[in-house]
């Protein structure tokens, strides 16, 4: 249980980056490429925090008409004006909740009136694999399954002959499908990026598989390959199939599989996304890193362990 009652002064976070309330654009998705950050903070006149500015805000808040406007266009028309954040003299498991309820894969945590650090979803998944170690090293990643092989988890989460899930970390063997996700956009391999842009905007799904004739799965692309694979080029870019810019072949699991196996692989190979797939390999859902955080606070509340 230690781990989720560290103070969050003990953890190692980076300061919030930031930017000025008149950067443009352009200015941002250089910074965010520069940086390889999921978020910022935007500074008000008097030199404080005054928003959060998110890659999904890019790609979700605006439009591919506005693509030739990037230069003239400021972060703060369309940051998140509201900023949440907590004091850095709670809990991990105070920022967990929070973000789980909220839905933020980013939360700063507040030093002091000018200082802020950041905590991310992405941290927290390191934090919990290296305190269960034992655990995650004994299955490792999951790159290659065939439908008849076993990976399915052990009834009532059992580990060692023990049910204290915080203390083995027996509840890393859940299904995939108890962490839950998203219902899946599935785009052809062959549509141009612009039409793909537009389809993540309507169905505010900034993951997408890509398929061959309309079953097959060939690919995956994120709003961060949208970002740093379109939105730094030409405005031509917008018209390329968007195979040129997916990520081919992508790992995937199946509803029965362990999340142990779901962490490990996102730990190793540095992504933030699963693709869940049925077992003809059909793209079902996505589970991000938001979908973990709520399955650690269902986790965390089974067993009467809450934030104060």
């Amino acid at each position: 249980m230690g781990l989720f009652r560290k103070p969050l002064t003990e953890l190692n976070l980076p300061r919030l980056k930031m930017l000025a309330q008149d950067a443009t654009i352009r200015d941002a998705i250089n910074f965010f490429v520069d940086k390889k950050v999921g978020a910022v903070g935007i500074s008000n006149e008097s030199g404080v925090i005054g928003g959060i500015l998110s890659e999904r805000d890019l790609v979700l808040r605006l439009e591919p008409e506005q693509f030739r406007s990037f230069d003239q266009i400021l972060v703060s028309s369309i940051m998140t004006k509201k900023v949440f954040s907590v004091s850095q003299d709670k809990l991990l498991v105070d920022a967990l909740d929070l973000m789980a309820r909220m839905e933020f894969r980013h939360l700063p945590i507040k030093v002091s009136e000018s200082e802020y650090r950041m905590i991310s979803a992405r941290d927290i998944l390191d934090l919990l694999i290296e305190h269960y170690r034992p655990v995650c090293e004994k299955l490792g990643t999951l790159t290659e399954w065939e439908t008849q092989i076993g990976h399915v988890h052990e009834e009532d989460y059992v580990f060692h002959g023990q049910k204290d899930t915080l203390q083995t970390g027996s509840f890393l063997f859940a299904a995939m499908k108890e962490v839950g996700g998203s219902d899946m956009l599935r785009v052809d391999q062959n549509l141009p990026v612009h039409e793909l842009w537009a389809a993540m905007r309507a169905s505010h799904l900034p993951v997408c598989a890509v398929v061959n004739w309309s079953t097959i799965l060939c690919g995956i692309i994120t709003e961060r390959d949208l970002i740093h694979k379109v939105f730094t080029q030409e405005e031509s870019a917008l018209e390329w199939p968007i195979l040129k810019i997916m990520t081919p072949n992508p790992h995937s699991m199946l509803l029965k599989h362990h999340l142990v196996y779901a962490l490990n692989n996102m730990a190793t190979f540095r992504y933030r996304n699963i693709l869940v797939v049925d077992e003809d390999r059909f793209p079902i859902k996505i589970t991000e890193l938001i979908d973990f955080l709520k399955f650690f606070r269902f986790v965390l509340r089974e067993v009467n362990f809450e934030a104060e």
